[in-house]
């Protein structure tokens, strides 16, 4: 993966083809018979598969362990109801609730489903993306390997998103699976551009079909991602001087895209006139309170201090080293053997720290752990970048035009910089905890200095190697923790044994047999209410979960929010005023905590009075849980 080092000065650009200034045409150096083939491509090709392999392997074994009753089963509901029930702040149900329909409502196939499309996207991405790097780096070695080395490094970074998500598919790992297409396909353009040749027709129109997926499943984030890639296209264009005619060609593909999925969802799935009100209204509910822009900002701005605080306090030796290996040039063995001391005493740090566990508990601890060695590429980046900048002052003379090619590399930089960050935002989460979830886009940009010529210095080489080992590593441990023993609000695989007797909705799962009885038990006590799929409930308050497991269907939005019960009530209050779907089968309603004057006055206006019902207190993992049933049995 890396390039071998070399003594001398090396360009970092497109080789001449004997085309003037920036319109030179890179094209691929070719291996002599006699130039040797370094083995290390196919030794971090092995490795980084290696790693990948594990965890898809501990994916496919925990897909039918465990059951999360609160996020996840929101996800579940949604997508069971998904064409009549259109209360929703995401429309991730249109793309996944087809989905789980034709798998027959199994919940481990959906899984299974979650992991083909997040192998798949990082797989892409990495593919473009070392497709990109090989025209940057002409002196790169001439074997496939070298790109297979990178993409599998990249590929593996997916693992990541098992570390504290639902186990289950939602609309934060689609947007950015859906994010990796449009910067896959972003850099696949920039790599054409470069060689002088259109891109094939199927990129562009990719890239608009995943634009509508993306919108739909997280509209926030796709509208500032959308705007960064047609930003980044416009600028290759102008920096490879191609005409108006191939961008108003690539425009034209991705226009078509956009309404060839438009035209699928819109024909074949559930009209947008049908989706995008309700959205519009829900969204409009959760900025003005939980999640207003102003309490956001001030939330993300907090953890990015704690961030940076926490990683410099304990990776300091870490940060040093990065800063003072490419500045060690005269002294190798004094810098090797600090890139390695640091290095040792990180790896000592993440094991005192557990700063491998998994699951949102751990969620401060183990980004630490992926952040430091970022930053120390970052650091050892700038450092390198520097001295060869010093040492190369007023060595070169650009001619006329050359910024074009930096202007067209500094593009995709930002890009790739940026982007888990703009598919995080909106997040109600410390900021940290959803970007760290774009691992792969940053560690593409950590393979991008490791091959760089100016960091080819023995130390810089160990400490950057280092570091993009242990991310992979760590991300692999990660995984498989946040998989095997800590899965998302739920029990791990060795606990999750039992099957739910009598209860068709959970029966492709397993899960810990006291759980599987209280499930079994709660759905014998309301048998005469939830006999037939689909009856109406309300359940106040992120108890998604019973009323998938009822197979019940929810009154206004799927999820019902602890922290914003007035958005809940204004859903159901206006599912009453539009369409009491349920007819003479009045709404069952479950609290898990006191009721208050709010709930009982949108109640009202539903024509439910809570003393005409009869109260049943039940046993299940949500503690305190009472359901109201009508007291006329039906």
């Amino acid at each position: 993966m890396t390039d071998s080092e070399t003594t001398g000065t090396s360009t970092d650009g497109p080789v001449d083809t004997g085309r003037t200034g920036a319109t030179a045409v890179p094209e691929v150096p070719r291996r002599s018979q006699a130039a040797p083939v370094s083995r290390l491509p196919q030794l971090a090709a092995g490795g980084a598969l290696a790693a990948t392999l594990t965890w898809v392997v501990v994916v496919v074994l925990c897909a039918r362990r465990g059951l999360d009753l609160t996020d996840e089963s929101f996800y579940l509901l949604s997508y069971r109801w998904w064409n009549v029930n259109f209360d929703a702040f995401t429309g991730v149900q249109y793309v996944y609730g087809p989905v789980f329909q034709l798998l027959g409502y199994d919940i481990g196939l959906l899984r299974i489903v979650r992991l083909l499309v997040t192998v798949a996207t990082h797989a892409w991405l990495g593919w473009a993306f070392m497709g990109w790097l090989r025209v940057q780096r002409p002196s790169a070695p001439d074997t496939r390997w070298w790109e297979v080395a990178g993409a599998a490094t990249i590929t593996a970074c997916a693992g990541i998103t098992y570390s504290w998500l639902p186990l289950s598919p939602g609309y934060n790992d689609l947007a950015l699976s859906c994010a990796f297409v449009l910067a896959g396909g972003t850099l696949r353009v920039a790599r054409d551009n470069a060689l002088d040749r259109p891109p094939p027709a199927w990129v562009p129109v990719g890239m608009g079909a995943a634009a509508v997926v993306m919108a739909l499943a997280k509209w926030s984030s796709a509208a500032l991602v959308l705007l960064g890639v047609v930003v980044v296209l416009v600028a290759v264009h102008v920096a490879a001087r191609q005409s108006l005619v191939r961008l108003g060609r690539l425009a034209a593909l991705g226009v078509a895209g956009v309404l060839l999925m438009a035209g699928f969802v819109q024909f074949l799935l559930v009209p947008f006139q049908t989706i995008v009100p309700p959205m519009l209204e829900v969204n409009s509910r959760v900025a003005d309170s939980t999640n207003s822009p102003g309490a956001l900002m001030a939330r993300y701005r907090t953890g990015g201090e704690t961030l940076v605080d926490d990683v410099v306090a304990q990776y300091w030796p870490l940060l040093l080293a990065a800063v003072l290996t490419p500045l060690l040039a005269r002294w190798m063995r004094i810098g090797v053997t600090l890139a390695v001391l640091a290095l040792g005493w990180s790896v000592v740090q993440v094991v005192r720290r557990d700063g491998t566990l998994a699951g949102s508990p751990n969620l401060l601890t183990f980004t630490v752990t992926i952040f430091a060695p970022l930053a120390a590429v970052l650091l050892a980046a700038m450092a390198a970048g520097l001295v060869s900048a010093v040492r190369e002052r007023g060595s070169r003379q650009d001619g006329e035009g050359s910024w074009r090619p930096h202007l067209a590399r500094a593009v995709v930089v930002v890009m790739l910089l940026v982007l888990p960050v703009a598919v995080s935002v909106g997040t109600g989460n410390l900021l940290q905890f959803m970007a760290v979830l774009g691992l792969a886009a940053w560690v593409a940009l950590a393979i991008m200095v490791v091959t760089a010529p100016w960091a080819r210095q023995r130390a810089t080489q160990v400490l950057l190697v280092g570091a993009v080992g242990g991310i992979v590593l760590a991300t692999t441990c990660i995984a498989v923790d946040g998989l095997w023993n800590r899965p998302y609000r739920t029990s791990g695989f060795s606990a999750s044994t039992a099957t739910v007797q009598d209860v068709p909705a959970l029966e492709s799962v397993r899960v810990a047999p006291d759980d599987a009885a209280a499930y079994t038990e709660l759905r014998r006590q309301l048998m005469p209410y939830v006999e037939r799929p689909g009856r109406a409930m309300m359940p106040f308050d992120g108890m998604a979960g019973l009323v998938y497991l009822l197979d019940g269907r929810p009154v206004g939005e799927a999820w019902y929010s602890r922290l914003d019960t007035a958005r809940s009530t204004a859903g159901v209050i206006r599912t009453c005023d539009d369409d009491r779907w349920w007819g003479a089968r009045k709404p069952i309603v479950l609290f898990n905590r006191p009721v208050t004057d709010l709930e009982r006055s949108a109640l009202r206006h539903c024509g439910i009075h809570l003393a005409r019902y009869e109260k049943i207190r039940v046993t299940v993992p949500i503690p305190d849980v009472v359901v109201y049933v009508p007291r006329n049995g039906s």
